[in-house]
């Protein structure tokens, strides 16, 4: 894949389609979807058919994309760490603080 193109895919897709999951609640239907519409938009850039039989994995390689689970973990785990560095007076540490 072009470089030029991963670099637009993250930019606008990832970031429009991620916008605010730090603070969701993922299940696992969910993530499935996430990782379809990941794939069918990846493949659809890379003009690879179905018949081509190339696995999400070895597409994920290709484009050195992380997965959808990995993205999500990261953004989580980024926000996880503002709200520790946060004082305690700050409305969001003390939502985070009343579950």
């Amino acid at each position: 894949m072009c470089p030029l193109k991963n670099k637009i895919y993250h930019a606008i897709v990832l970031s429009t389609i991620l916008y605010g999951a730090e603070t969701w609640t993922v299940y696992r239907r969910q993530m499935k979807k996430l990782h379809a519409f990941m794939m069918r938009h990846l493949l659809s850039i890379m003009r690879i058919i179905w018949m081509d039989k190339v696995t999400n994995k070895e597409i994920l390689e290709r484009t050195g994309l992380p997965s959808v689970e990995d993205l999500l973990i990261r953004m989580n785990l980024r926000w996880t760490g503002h709200l520790v560095r946060m004082s305690p007076d700050t409305l969001p540490s003390r939502f985070s603080t009343l579950n």
